[in-house]
């Protein structure tokens, strides 16, 4: 579904037992999107909760299960792959070009992008006018127009591809959460 080789959370669960929260940062000193339950596997995931009824004696199995569907999630970096004439940010889009490719029909060649403002360390993301249009939170963003993320945030390219969005430290944390 995407460019990039594929790794999962469990993959960097790794280096979080090893390394302190300071090291992991250095070490990988980008942000991440996490795709959400077992989307990418060809399988379309729609936005919103279940509230699910579970007697006691079934709540450690189904722990077990929300668990290992966690940590087997695909994890992206959101990395500059090359120099272009959008130096600065990384573009998100279906075309060969693009920095982060996600092979959907619900992204646009050039779909959004992400850029990071240097002064307040806050990562931001644009939608580049894309057909589907992008959505963080379930809130259609307006093409052109910056929106603030921070983790967790649901990044949602049309309605069918939803990404969890961490900076390096909430991926830290996140990973301190997750026993394997």
């Amino acid at each position: 579904m995407t460019s990039q080789k594929e790794e999962t959370l469990q993959d960097y669960k790794k280096f979080q037992v090893q390394l302190s929260k300071s090291d992991f940062v250095k070490r990988f000193n980008h942000p991440f999107l996490i795709f959400n339950k077992e989307q990418g596997n060809g399988q379309t995931i729609k936005h919103g909760f279940n509230t699910k009824r579970i007697d006691p004696d079934q709540l450690e199995n189904f722990i077990k299960k929300t668990l290992l569907r966690t940590v087997s999630s695909k994890i992206l970096k959101l990395v500059k792959k090359g120099t272009d004439s959008f130096s600065g940010n990384i573009n998100i889009g279906r075309a060969s070009n693009c920095d982060l490719v996600i092979n959907s029909t619900e992204i646009s060649k050039f779909h959004a992008f992400v850029s990071k403002d240097i002064k307040s360390g806050f990562y931001y993301i644009t939608d580049a006018d894309s057909t589907n249009g992008t959505y963080v939170n379930d809130v259609k963003l307006t093409p052109n127009e910056k929106k603030i993320l921070y983790d967790g945030d649901i990044i949602s390219f049309g309605k069918q591809v939803n990404i969890s969005f961490y900076t390096p430290e909430g991926c830290y944390n996140l990973l301190e959460q997750i026993s394997i």
